[in-house]
C-alpha cells in the first residue's frame, strides 16, 4: 500500500477534579442547581430512562 499514512489518533484526557462545581456558585444559583437535578431526576423516573449523572 503505497502512498498510504498512518496518523495516531489524539486521546482527551480530561484532568480530576477535588472540588464540586457548585461551590463557587451563589446561593441562588445553587439553589437553581439543586432544582435542576431534583427535576432531571423526577423526569429521568417519568420516563423510564437512566438518571443523568453529574
Amino acid at each position: 500500500m503505497s502512498g498510504t499514512t498512518s496518523t495516531a489518533t489524539e486521546t482527551f484526557h480530561r484532568q480530576c477534579t477535588t472540588t464540586e462545581p457548585t461551590d463557587s456558585l451563589t446561593p441562588q444559583q445553587q439553589a437553581l442547581d439543586e432544582r435542576l437535578r431534583e427535576w432531571r431526576k423526577s423526569e429521568s423516573e417519568r420516563l423510564g430512562l437512566p438518571l443523568f449523572s453529574s
